[in-house]
């Protein structure tokens, strides 16, 4: 479902994985297959964006986050992780 000349980007795959794909339809196309990073994130850039689309209310931040927890939780965090028993994000709050 990609059209002549553009580009393909995985998410989600981790380890060593081996995805087949028909070479023919990527050149013949001139179609791209490319990965990413953390989202290809541009941290310095991307945060402070957040942020000001959150205060705007234009981003909901608060509505992807699954449960807010303590450093003292986190081997729980990381086991619900595992389990994928997660619906969203788990922030650590750290005292103030």
């Amino acid at each position: 479902m990609l059209r002549s000349g553009g580009t393909a980007t995985t998410i989600g795959v981790s380890g060593n994985v081996t995805i087949e794909l028909p070479i023919n339809n990527l050149v013949i196309g001139e179609r791209r297959l490319q990965g990413s990073l953390l989202g290809s994130s541009r941290m310095r850039i991307d945060v402070p964006r957040y942020i000001e689309l959150d205060q705007a209310g234009r981003l909901n931040l608060d509505a992807m986050i699954d449960r807010r927890i303590t450093l003292d939780e986190i081997n729980d965090g990381y086991a619900a992780m595992r389990e994928r028993a997660i619906d969203g994000r788990r922030v650590i709050m750290f005292p103030q």
